[in-house]
């Protein structure tokens, strides 16, 4: 097995992040594949709602219509990911992630709702109070 340096990792981090020299991008196609290996990609703090996330710190240069671009072309979506935050995916992965993120649903047939099924199907039409009663 391989030892990783402290060092090593870091760098390993920062490539993989777009912050080390050579991998920042500068130009309008490198914006996508940076927000892909990003994504879900939360918006801009302190900015509109509705308003692209700009990966400046992971650019050379960098212009902010860029990312609007995106946007308005429909190839930047925005959706509700992480604990329902707003985010932005590439429309091709937006499959992925929205089964990725996926809020977990009831069971259709709950504990709770078998219970008053029966105690309905047994004791017939009653009223709300007393079916209360019946089951806790």
């Amino acid at each position: 097995m391989t030892k990783i340096t402290r060092t090593q990792l870091f760098a390993f981090r920062a490539r993989r992040q777009h912050l080390a020299p050579e991998t920042r991008g500068n130009a309008p196609t490198d914006v996508m594949c940076i927000l892909k290996a990003l994504q879900p990609v939360q918006a801009t703090s302190g900015k509109m709602p509705g308003t692209a996330p700009h990966p400046r710190t992971r650019m050379s240069d960098y212009d902010d219509d860029w990312t609007e671009r995106l946007r308005a072309s429909a190839k930047l979506i925005k959706g509700r990911f992480m604990r329902g935050n707003v985010a932005y995916v590439s429309r091709n992965d937006l499959a992925l992630y929205a089964a990725a993120f996926r809020r977990a649903t009831r069971a259709a047939g709950s504990l709770s709702g078998q219970r008053i099924l029966e105690r309905l199907e047994r004791h017939g039409p009653i009223l709300k109070s007393t079916l209360r009663e019946l089951t806790g």
